[in-house]
């Protein structure tokens, strides 16, 4: 087969057919005489659904209530991450009936706003669910038909690209399994919005169409699946929408067939499809602004893909035979050991001459090249290692792209680079089975899909609630009004997880909440660990939280037991099992301030560890702030030198809008010379503004209360080796200082 050729502008080709006749389609015909009856596409969905039952089961045997694991026992975080997708999936089909407008308003991590966008938004999943959602609200159910869709949806959509190529059934088929059931997807079981790719193929295919016919019809069809790919994930957003520009400059570099101003139009779609995207993104930028939603870079450097992951199979195939198919243990997680000689097989046999020949499969091979070494990350390696090495395309789009340095798991791009293989190596399938006899053809494909897909014995572990939880639910559903609830104990990653997946029967706002960013995380579970104590019933209460959830088993004795006693802040409401709800009717006065007034700080001296100008901080203007980035090795400070000393009684922070901001952990030291200091005050766990996001969300500040103290200098200290990965800037609005109007 030789390249074809053409410019941009050149004469449309005629339309192709959607299931072109080559010598691989009289294998249609060897079909029983039931599916023979079916149209083609149908047989394909069909073979596809029957694929998905065997591969994932035993999931359909309790697809509303577990979940499909790679083990019977799996760890607390794999089952938070199931709990956690669930209930984005319920949320999302719920709100969508209810409020579409508020999407991001999700009722978990109370009182913070935009709270969907600390995970993925999972709209495309939601809107593919809801359905199913309407007729049964069940976000186990929700999870589940999610997963089975991604492989049937993603199995027949490559395979009718394929066809769409002109291969064959059986080499469709062939490419759809190893895109659908590969060892990529079974190391990605966990995470059913990584396992969303299944628009990708539909994408592609409907590019393919547009760019050779130039038809409208197609142009929308492209559009509808490119947004439904890009809204599965907003990792997908990003890699995906770069696999498709890039895929639109190799098909000119391959000089592929095209009708007139075909790519230029292809273009104007993918730029005017993000557009219609940023509505989905906009709530992402207002968390990273206001919450100081951040990633560690060296999340990038740990969870990006190796050359290992992809050539294993070649490098070490004695050690990957005995590890996949004799111990059970999953080595490579991109691609198995027949893909890769396939696919090399596709690039020489090519696509149907008339569509582009051996040019399809240069423009698939560099595409999925491409791919892959982006998922290597910012610095590439062979194998799994942190250390210097070349620069990788990651890194390159990292600084280039807006928010793409938020994407810290590169290894996700590599489903892009399985597409692209998969297509080829469906094409290269048919090199070697158009000169077979059918029944020998039909085995062999056989024979490559269980090789590539296998898969070791898989468990459906179910959901485990607490004794009574369920009851609670119910009972709190029934009560008026949208109060706020708490469950305890809290900040358990797997138990909150649970809490929110629990809270889709109420659908109160619940402050409990899981995901990959917590911006108060630590602070809410050191003051809630006490519960019931003065202090965390001040923050309940001045939250405005009504009911506090108990589980007794997982509770101190002593806590426990206000499930049968109550308390005159905290009277039984409901009980069952051992679940129980506390009305939170107030809590114990604080103690009286003494009596203070602003100390002038219009003749002090500001300066910070960093050099840099603290004017900002004592300028009275709350749109200006100082800021700084956390040094994790370096103490940190800032330095106020008063004319005289004074009676000092608190320190306040004021931080604007900017609640990513508060110090995660700080001390304040003292002293009389400016030389030898001393420590006033010391948290470990710094307070969060939690109060202000409920009644002054634009003025956050947090009081620091100082022992009184006399003194001209004082210093406000961010110690080294915070923990907080996501905590990347520290900042300051304003500074104000009290001093006691006592004698």
């Amino acid at each position: 087969m030789s390249r074809a050729g053409s410019s941009e502008g050149a004469p449309p080709r005629p339309p192709q057919a959607a299931f072109p006749r080559n010598v691989g389609a009289s294998y249609l015909e060897y079909t029983g005489p039931m599916l023979k009856r079916l149209p083609p596409m149908v047989q394909l969905f069909a073979a596809f659904g029957l694929l998905t039952i065997a591969w994932t089961w035993p999931l359909v045997t309790g697809v509303d209530r577990a979940f499909l694991q790679l083990t019977a026992r799996p760890s607390p975080l794999v089952l938070a991450d199931h709990y956690l997708t669930s209930w984005i999936l319920s949320w999302g089909a719920h709100q969508l009936r209810h409020d579409p407008l508020a999407f991001f308003e999700a009722n978990a991590f109370y009182p913070f706003a935009h709270s969907l966008a600390f995970s993925e938004h999972l709209l495309a999943g939601a809107l593919l669910v809801l359905p199913f959602d309407v007729l049964h609200p069940a976000p186990v159910l929700d999870h589940n038909l999610l997963l089975l869709a991604s492989f049937l949806l993603g199995g027949s959509g490559t395979a009718l690209l394929v066809r769409e190529l002109g291969g064959s059934a059986p080499a469709a088929v062939i490419a759809g399994a190893l895109f659908a059931f590969g060892p990529l997807r079974l190391a990605q079981l966990g995470h059913v919005h990584v396992l969303s790719t299944h628009w990708m193929p539909f994408t592609l295919l409907f590019l393919h169409r547009f760019l050779t016919t130039g038809r409208w019809s197609a142009g929308v069809a492209f559009v509808v699946a490119f947004l439904l790919a890009l809204l599965s994930s907003v990792y997908y957003a990003y890699f995906f929408t770069v696999a498709v520009v890039l895929f639109l400059a190799l098909h000119a570099a391959w000089r592929l067939p095209v009708a007139p101003r075909a790519r230029r139009r292809a273009l104007a779609l993918v730029a005017g499809s993000w557009v219609a995207l940023v509505p989905t993104m906009l709530p992402y930028v207002a968390v990273h602004e206001r919450y100081g939603l951040a990633r560690d870079p060296v999340e990038a450097l740990v969870f990006s893909a190796v050359g290992e992951h992809y050539l294993g199979a070649f490098l070490t195939p004695l050690a990957y035979l005995r590890g996949r198919y004799l111990e059970g243990r999953l080595q490579i997680p991109v691609i198995g050991i027949v893909t890769l000689p396939l696919a090399v097989l596709g690039l020489v046999g090519g696509a149907r001459v008339d569509l582009g020949g051996r040019a399809v499969a240069g423009l698939y091979a560099s595409l999925a090249i491409a791919m892959a070494l982006v998922s290597l990350g910012p610095v590439m390696h062979l194998h799994a290692m942190i250390g210097p090495g070349p620069s990788g395309p990651y890194a390159l789009l990292a600084r280039v792209v807006p928010g793409f340095d938020a994407l810290r798991v590169p290894v996700r791009a590599a489903a892009v680079a399985v597409l692209a293989l998969a297509t080829l190596a469906g094409l290269g399938a048919d090199v070697f089975l158009a000169r077979l006899p059918r029944q020998v053809a039909f085995a062999v494909a056989a024979l490559i899909v269980l090789v590539e897909c296998w898969r070791p014995a898989l468990s459906a572990v179910r959901v485990e609630w607490p004794d009574g939880a369920l009851a609670t639910y119910r009972w709190l559903a029934a009560q008026p009004e949208g109060f706020p609830v708490v469950e305890l104990p809290i900040g358990v990653p797997d138990q909150d997880a649970l809490a929110m997946m629990g809270s889709t029967v109420h659908w109160k706002p619940l402050v409990n909440g899981y995901s990959g960013f917590s911006p108060a995380g630590a602070y809410t579970r050191a003051t809630l660990s006490t519960f019931p104590d003065a202090e965390s019933l001040r923050l309940l209460s001045d939250l405005g939280v009504r009911y506090a959830i108990l589980h007794r088993t997982r509770l101190p004795p002593a806590t426990g037991a206000l499930c049968e006693t109550g308390d005159r802040h905290l009277p039984v409401r409901f009980a069952n099992g051992d679940t129980c709800v506390l009305d939170i009717l107030g809590a114990p006065p604080r103690p009286a301030p003494a009596p203070d007034h602003p100390a002038p700080l219009g003749a002090a001296r500001i300066t910070t560890s960093l050099g840099t100008d603290p004017h900002a901080m004592v300028d009275r203007d709350l749109s200006t702030h100082w800021i700084a980035p956390v040094r994790r090795a370096v103490t940190d400070y800032v330095q106020i030198d008063l004319v005289k000393p004074r009676p000092l009684t608190r320190l306040v922070v004021l931080l604007g809008p900017h609640f990513g901001e508060y110090l995660r952990s700080f001390r304040v030291d003292a002293s009389a010379d400016g030389q030898e200091w001393t420590t006033l005050v010391e948290r470990p766990i710094g307070e969060a503004p939690l109060r202000g996001l409920v009644k002054h969300p634009d003025d956050l500040r947090v009081e620091i209360p100082l022992p009184l103290t006399s003194t001209a200098h004082l210093r406000l200290v961010r110690p080294a080796g915070d923990t907080d990965p996501d905590w990347r800037t520290w900042g300051i609005h304003e500074l104000e200082l009290f001093e006691s109007t006592s004698p």
